[in-house]
């Protein structure tokens, strides 16, 4: 019996693996001052491990987001306090709250926070967002890589873990989209 293990690809020097890395992602850290996922975690767990999370306020979120990008941030401060009040809201009707013993864990509450940025952006225009995307991308890290397109932007995917909690993720994303799609005065036939 002989161990066969399939050939590994080889890292490019120039970079991440394509697999490993989104530009749309890189571009969402990057609105929020972010320059990955690592520093808003490691705040994140901090604030968590400093106070317990408040279910009718996510303060200690907003503080540890607005410390690490604050002023990198590309949005005011106005903005961030509405995406987390949104996001308090649809904690409070899907019952994510300290109250019903179910906070949000950190990589939960940046996952909601981009996905507030990415329906921002898209539901307010589109065509903008498309373009700054495509004009952010053209560096060398992302060399090689087609343009997005308007209908690019339609889907937004999120991968995680096993057991990381992508059910109640998915249900909040819902209503995230719901919100952005009444705001922009949308009709809608279906979700899937």
């Amino acid at each position: 019996m002989s161990d066969w293990a399939a050939p590994r690809r080889a890292r490019s020097a120039a970079g991440p693996e394509r697999r490993d890395a989104s530009p749309l992602l890189s571009f969402l850290y990057r609105e929020f001052g972010f320059t990955g996922p690592r520093p808003i975690l490691d705040e994140l767990r901090e604030a968590e491990r400093k106070t317990k999370w408040d279910s009718f306020s996510m303060r200690e979120h907003v503080a540890a987001v607005d410390f690490v990008g604050g002023k990198t941030r590309r949005f005011g401060a106005a903005t961030l306090l509405a995406y987390d009040a949104n996001i308090v809201a649809l904690s409070q009707r899907l019952r994510m709250t300290n109250a019903h013993e179910r906070p949000w864990m950190p990589h939960q509450y940046l996952a909601l926070l981009l996905v507030e940025r990415y329906l921002d952006r898209y539901f307010d225009d589109a065509d903008e967002f498309c373009r700054e995307l495509n004009s952010w991308k053209r560096t060398p890290e992302w060399h090689g890589l087609p343009d997005y397109w308007d209908e690019d932007l339609r889907a937004f995917a999120i991968q995680s873990a096993a057991g990381s909690g992508k059910t109640p993720l998915m249900y909040a994303n819902i209503l995230q989209y719901q919100h952005y799609l009444q705001r922009a005065r949308g009709r809608l036939n279906n979700i899937l």
